[in-house]
C-alpha cells in the first residue's frame, strides 16, 4: 500500500504540474509543438522564437510524440492543449505499471510495490515527466522493454518477448537515442537465443521474428523520412573512426562529468550510490540474467558517454552539462531493475547460509521462488 501509494501521489503531482505549467521546459517537445500551433492559427512567424544553440529544432528526431500531440490538438478549444501536456505523466503512469506488473511475477507483490514506489521516487525522473521531455517516454520505452526481456529470460513466454520487441520499437520512434539502446536490446535477445538450448528450434525461430518486426515497425516511418529526406541534425558530428580519434582526448573529461552527474542527489537520491554499492556485494552472486542486465547498463551508458565525443557544440561541456542529466533519466529504470535483482541475489544467498547454519542435518535445500528471494523446500 505504502509503495503504490507513492506512486500514484507521484503521478498525480506530475500532471498538476503539466496542465499548470504546460511551458515549465523551454525546449521540451511539447513546447515546440505549441509553438507550432501558433504558427499554424496565424501567430507570428516562425522566426520569433530562436533556439540558442542553433536556428534549427531537431527536424531529424523521430515522430512518436509530435504526431500524438497533432492528434490532440485537433479537439476543439483548450483541452487539446490540457491533454497534450499530460503525454509525459502518462508516461510515467504508463512505466510504473509496467514494472509492477513485470517485477510481480518475478518478485513477488510487495518487493514490485516497494520497487515500484521507490522509482516513482527518483527526482529527475518525475521533475522532467511533466515538462514535456522525450527522455521519460523513452524511458518507459526502454527500461519496460528490459524487464520484459527478463522476464522471457525466466518464463519463456514468447508475449513477453513480443513485447519486449514492440517496447523497444516504441524507444526507437521516440528519440534518436533510442535507436542504438533497441540494437542493444535485440542483440542481447540474440544472445540469449543462441546460448538457450531448447528443443523447440521451429517455436524459438518465429518468436525470433515476431520481435524483431516489432522493434522495426513502429519506427519504420521514421527511419524511411530520415533516409529520403535527410533532415539536417546540428548536434552532432559524423559518427565516423577519424572523428572519434580526433576528439577521443573528450573522454576522460566525459566520464568525470558521468561521475559528478551520478552523485548529483537532488537529481537521482542515492539510487547509483547504492546501486553500486550492492553490486561490490553481490558481485559473485548476480544470476546469468543480472549479469546480463549489468552490462545492458553499461552498453547503455557507454553509448552515451561516447556520443558526446561527436558532439558538434563549441564547447562540448555545454553539451554535456546540459543534457547528461536527461540522457541518464531513459536508464533510471534499468538501473533500479538491475538493483532489485542484485539485492534478490543478496537475500537469497543470506537466506541459504542461515539455512544451513541453523539445521546443517535435515538438509534443507533453498531453491529460488517465484519472488527470486528464496523459499523453503
Amino acid at each position: 500500500m505504502v509503495g503504490l501509494g507513492l506512486a500514484g501521489v507521484q503521478v498525480a503531482l506530475e500532471a498538476w504540474m503539466a496542465v499548470r505549467s504546460p511551458l515549465a521546459s523551454f525546449d521540451a517537445w511539447s513546447v515546440w509543438a505549441f509553438k507550432a500551433r501558433m504558427f499554424a492559427l496565424g501567430g507570428p512567424r516562425p522566426d520569433y522564437f530562436r533556439d540558442h544553440v542553433t536556428l534549427h529544432t531537431h527536424p531529424d528526431y523521430p515522430l512518436n510524440l509530435p504526431l500524438a500531440e497533432a492528434a490532440l490538438f485537433r479537439l476543439p478549444g483548450s483541452l487539446g492543449l490540457s491533454l497534450a501536456g499530460l503525454i509525459g505523466p502518462a508516461c510515467l503512469a504508463a512505466l510504473l505499471l509496467l514494472f509492477y506488473a513485470g517485477l510481480t511475477r518475478l518478485y513477488g507483490r510487495t518487493v514490485a510495490a516497494l520497487a515500484t514506489g521507490a522509482l516513482s521516487l527518483v527526482p529527475a525522473l518525475t521533475l522532467q515527466a511533466p515538462g514535456g521531455d522525450a527522455d521519460v517516454p523513452l524511458a518507459m520505452y526502454a527500461g519496460a522493454s528490459a524487464l520484459y526481456l527478463l522476464l522471457w529470460w525466466r518464463g519463456g513466454r514468447p508475449a513477453d518477448a513480443v513485447l519486449m520487441g514492440l517496447l523497444a520499437g516504441g524507444a526507437a520512434w521516440t528519440k534518436k537515442e533510442g535507436l542504438p539502446v533497441v540494437l542493444l536490446l535485440v542483440l542481447a535477445y540474440a544472445a540469449g537465443e543462441i546460448l538457450r538450448r531448447d528443443t523447440r528450434p521451429r517455436a524459438r525461430a518465429w518468436t525470433t521474428m515476431v520481435v524483431i518486426l516489432g522493434a522495426v515497425a513502429l519506427p519504420l516511418p521514421w527511419l524511411l523520412f530520415t533516409h529520403l529526406a535527410h533532415p539536417l541534425g546540428r548536434d552532432f558530428l559524423p559518427l565516423t573512426p577519424t572523428v572519434f580519434v580526433a576528439h577521443a582526448g573528450r573522454l576522460p573529461h566525459i566520464a568525470t562529468f558521468f561521475v559528478l552527474q551520478m552523485l548529483a542527489f537532488k537529481n537521482w537520491s542515492l539510487l547509483w550510490v547504492v546501486l553500486a554499492g550492492t553490486l561490490v556485494l553481490a558481485a559473485r552472486r548476480l544470476s546469468p540474467s543480472g549479469r546480463s542486465l549489468l552490462l545492458l547498463l553499461c552498453g547503455q551508458l557507454g553509448i552515451y558517454g561516447v556520443a558526446f565525443v561527436f558532439s558538434n557544440w563549441q564547447p562540448y561541456t555545454a553539451h554535456v552539462q546540459t543534457s547528461l542529466d536527461r540522457l541518464l533519466v531513459q536508464t533510471v529504470p534499468l538501473a533500479l531493475l538491475l538493483l532489485v535483482e542484485a539485492l534478490s541475489g543478496l537475500t537469497a544467498a543470506r537466506a541459504t547460509t542461515t539455512e544451513h547454519a541453523t539445521v546443517p542435518s535435515r538438509g534443507t535445500v533453498i531453491t529460488e521462488g517465484a519472488g527470486g528471494l528464496g523459499s523453503r523446500a
